[in-house]
């Protein structure tokens, strides 16, 4: 069965993974895919404290294979923005 769980920080390394791969194959505009593990971690940690912006990532037979994010965009309307990134290479 596929789980979704929380990302948290020791999840970075994963998540740094799945974005260089999904921008190097052209599935994401970033602009940015070699940029410092450590300006990841504290992009990462904003992400998660501060904006509370919700990181989830796939869980099959105890491999994590993928993320989903989603960003608050309209505070008054409560809409979310979703980035989703699935990659059945990367896996940890």
């Amino acid at each position: 069965m596929i789980k979704l769980i929380n990302a948290n920080l020791s999840d970075a390394k994963l998540l740094i993974k799945i974005h260089r791969e999904a921008v190097s194959k052209g599935y994401l505009r970033s602009i940015h895919s070699n940029f410092k593990f450590k300006i990841f971690s504290l992009w990462l940690k904003y992400k998660l404290f501060v904006s509370k912006s919700p990181i989830f990532i796939g869980k099959y037979n105890n491999c994590k294979f993928g993320f989903v994010r989603f960003d608050l965009f309209d505070k008054k309307a409560t809409k979310f923005l979703s980035e989703f990134s699935l990659n059945s290479i990367t896996r940890v």
